[in-house]
Order: structure tokens, then sequence, then C-alpha cells
């Protein structure tokens, strides 16, 4: 089934260049945005309407690297600059997984969001080295998941 956000919701707008700003690079655009998300649909004046991806489009940018480590490709949230990477045991990995998969059923309405989720999300900050990492405690928190680690280039 497709899943629709109410108008308004989750609406991307793309910001009217200045005279001196440089072009926007190509995939910080609203086409390219379009492109990402296979379930955009452009609803005018440079807006983009997000779609919910279901469970499986959202498991298609996870790959298990071992039996306890998964890796978030790129793309997996908008702006990713790294990867990320998570270590559960088997236990772990099914409430994770139960986790994405209640937020892909539920939309926008209530709840965390998901730790794989927020493992993305630190990917997307300014300065990340290498990857976003969740050591196997790791659960939702408030945007940054707990057991969830970053370094940063302060100088980036």
């Amino acid at each position: 089934p497709t899943r629709t956000n109410p108008p308004g919701a989750d609406t991307l707008r793309a910001a009217s260049p200045s005279p001196t700003s440089p072009p926007p690079s190509p995939d910080d655009t609203p086409a390219a945005r379009r492109k990402q998300y296979s379930e955009c649909d452009p609803v005018g004046a440079g807006a983009v309407t997000m779609l919910r991806r279901t469970y499986a489009q959202e498991m298609s940018y996870l790959e298990r690297v071992s039996p306890t480590q998964w890796r978030v490709r790129v793309g997996f949230v908008p702006n990713m600059r790294v990867p990320g990477v998570f270590y559960v045991n088997k236990h772990l990995e099914t409430l994770m997984f139960d986790e994405l998969s209640q937020y892909a059923d539920r939309g926008d309405i209530g709840g965390f969001l998901p730790a794989v989720k927020q493992i993305a999300n630190v990917a997307c900050l300014p300065g990340i080295v290498q990857k976003s990492i969740a050591l196997p405690d790791v659960h939702s928190g408030y945007g940054f998941a707990i057991g969830n680690l970053a370094a940063f280039d302060m100088d980036d």
C-alpha cells in the first residue's frame, strides 16, 4: 500500500539563491531529493513532499557485514556525509528492526525516531569523521541515539 502524508507534512522548500551564493550542489537540489526518495512528488514552487518509505525500502539501505555488524549506507537519510555502523546480537538486532518496522508502519504519528535513523542523522553532522558508530547497547534517544558515538574534525 502507498502511504501519503497530510498536505504540508515533511515538505522541503528550496531556498531562493542570493546573487552571491554559489549554485546548489547536484546532490542538494529538489530534483536530486526527488530522485533519492522514489516516492517524492513535486507540489509546486520548488517544494518536495517526502512520502514514507516502506520497511523493505528502508532495509535496502542496511547491509549485514558480519553476524553482529550492520552498515547503514549513505542515502538512508538525506545529507549523510559518512556511513553508519551498528553492532548488535541477535536479540538486539530484532529490537532494532522491529523499531524500524513500526516507524515505517505508523508514519509520523508519535513515538521516537528509530535508533537506526538517529545513527544516520548523526552521520549528517558537519565535521563527522569516517562513520557514525553505535555500540551494542544502542537504543533511541532524544536525537542522538543512546550508545551512538562519533568523532568530529572541528576544522571541518
